[in-house]
């Protein structure tokens, strides 16, 4: 067996580096000292994080951009002819954003959110898509929202009590 190769390598290296085994169907592998099972591991871990990075790319936004950026959920819908006002309801506050019917060119948008005993929260200004979000801490107390798009606005009254 002098000139005997396992694979292309030389027998004598393949007794002085590696273990010889047998695997479940009773045929003879070469498994290395550094452990082809570390190996193996790693690169799964590594292909691992690639998918999760390449899945990244192509996932939806997340779920603040499609509130308008307020936490919670939506409590509240007041349409009105240029757009809607949104309020949002967790725990502990409350949040409202008015959205436009179509975005495009900038125009005067507004939104305020009033807790009851306390003093409003506004936002306003020339926006294309939404104004706000404003937030409120709102634990046991009702909330008076208003919004505007262009000329035409609404207001919620007394909500969330």
């Amino acid at each position: 067996m002098a000139g005997a190769t396992f694979r292309g390598v030389p027998a004598s290296y393949v007794r002085a580096h590696f273990v010889r085994a047998r695997d479940r169907s009773g045929d003879w592998m070469v498994r290395g000292s550094s452990g082809r099972g570390r190996r193996a591991a790693s690169l799964g871990a590594l292909t691992t994080a690639l998918w999760l990075c390449v899945g990244g790319l192509f996932a939806g936004p997340p779920v603040q951009a499609a509130s308008g950026g307020c936490a919670g959920r939506l409590a509240r819908t007041v349409a009105f002819g240029e757009g809607e006002l949104r309020v949002y309801k967790s725990r502990n506050q409350a949040c409202a954003v008015t959205v436009a019917r179509t975005s495009g060119e900038r125009r005067r948008m507004a939104v305020s959110i009033q807790p009851r005993g306390g003093a409003p929260v506004r936002d306003a200004g020339r926006f294309t898509r939404y104004a706000g979000p404003v937030t409120v801490g709102a634990i046991s107390r009702c909330v008076y929202v208003k919004g505007g798009v262009g000329a035409g606005s609404a207001d919620s009254g007394w909500i969330l009590c």
